[in-house]
C-alpha cells in the first residue's frame, strides 16, 4: 500500500528518504509525535505500520502531512479490518488506473466541480466509488448521435489550453513558452486598435493581460519560476497598480502563488508552488499511451 507521499515499511516506526534534509525530517517527526497522530489508528500499537515517509512529503506544510498520515492509516485500518472478512487471495486493494489518477490530478481542490461526465462504460466503473466518497455527482452519456467531445467543444479547448498564443479580448495576445529552467509569457498589443493615447493603451493591455495570466498559471498548471514581459510601463503609478492587480488575482489561487517585483524593462518574475504536472505533459502523456 502506497500514495504519493508514503509507502509501508517492514520496518517499524517512522523512516524518511535520504532525500529530505535531516532537519526537515526531524521537524516532521517532533510534529506528528506531538499530535499523537501515529496513536490514533487503533487500540493497538500493532495496528500501526511502519511508515516511510516520501521525498514529496517534505514541500507540504506540518498539518497537510499530518491529515495526509491520517487518512493514510484511516485506510490502512480499514484494510485490516476487511481482511478479516475475506477469504485467501482476495484482492483487498489495487492500483488505480490512468483515468482515475488522471481526475483527481487534475484538480487540487476537489470543490472546483459538482459533477463527472463521461460516454465510456468503463470509465463511469473505474470511478463510481472515487464519485460517492467524494460527494459528486457521475453521469453516463449515451447519446450516439452527438459525441461528447463534440457537444462540449472538448478537441478545440484542449487545443487552445496548450497552444502557445492565447488571445484576448481587445486583439492583444499572449505567448508562452517552456524551457527546462522557466515559462515566459510575452505581452503583445496585435491587433488592438484603440485610438487612446498609447501609454493608456499600454496599460490597459496589462491590465487585460494580467488577468488572463492568472486563468492561464491554474488552466495549464504552471509552476517554478514564470516571467512575464509586459509592454513597458514607464509610469511608476501605472506600474505600482499593474503590480497590485496581480497580486490580488493570484491571491485567488489555491495553489501558494507569489508575484515577486517588476524590472526596469517591465519583466514581473511569478513563482507557483509545484502541485500538479504541466497540461501539456499530461495531454501528451495520454497521446502516447
Amino acid at each position: 500500500m502506497d500514495n504519493d507521499y508514503f509507502v509501508l515499511s517492514l520496518k517499524k516506526g517512522l523512516q524518511f528518504s535520504k532525500r529530505i534534509a535531516k532537519e526537515r525530517c526531524h521537524e516532521m517527526e517532533v510534529f506528528l509525535k506531538s499530535s499523537d497522530i501515529l496513536n490514533a489508528g487503533g487500540d493497538s500499537s500493532d495496528s500501526i505500520p511502519g511508515i516511510l515517509i516520501r521525498t514529496k512529503t517534505a514541500s507540504l506544510e506540518n498539518q497537510e502531512v499530518s491529515d495526509h498520515l491520517k487518512a493514510f492509516l484511516e485506510e490502512w485500518n480499514q484494510l485490516l479490518q476487511s481482511a478479516k472478512h475475506r477469504t485467501c487471495f482476495t484482492c483487498l486493494k489495487k492500483k488505480e488506473g490512468f483515468t482515475f489518477n488522471t481526475v483527481l490530478n487534475s484538480f487540487v481542490d476537489l470543490r472546483e466541480f459538482d459533477e463527472i461526465i463521461t460516454d465510456e462504460p468503463k470509465i463511469m466503473k473505474e470511478l463510481e466509488d472515487f464519485a460517492t466518497k467524494n460527494q459528486k455527482a457521475i453521469r453516463l452519456y449515451e447519446d450516439k448521435a452527438f459525441p461528447l467531445s463534440g457537444l462540449y467543444g472538448l478537441t478545440s479547448k484542449m487545443d487552445d489550453a496548450i497552444n502557445t498564443r492565447v488571445w484576448l479580448k481587445s486583439g492583444a495576445y499572449l505567448v508562452i513558452e517552456h524551457t527546462e529552467a522557466l515559462t515566459t509569457i510575452d505581452v503583445n498589443t496585435g491587433k488592438n486598435e484603440s485610438h487612446k493615447a498609447m501609454s493608456d493603451v499600454q496599460f490597459n493591455v496589462n491590465l487585460e493581460a494580467a488577468e488572463e495570466i492568472a486563468v492561464q498559471l491554474r488552466l495549464r498548471n504552471l509552476s517554478g519560476i514564470i516571467i512575464v514581459d509586459f509592454i513597458n510601463c514607464k509610469d511608476d503609478e501605472q506600474k505600482h497598480a499593474l503590480l497590485k492587480k496581480l497580486r490580488d488575482l493570484v491571491k485567488e489561487d489555491i495553489v501558494p502563488t507569489k508575484v515577486i517585483d517588476m524590472t526596469p524593462l517591465g519583466l514581473v518574475e511569478i513563482t507557483r508552488k509545484k502541485v500538479l504536472k504541466p497540461l501539456r505533459e499530461q495531454y501528451f502523456k495520454e497521446k502516447s499511451i
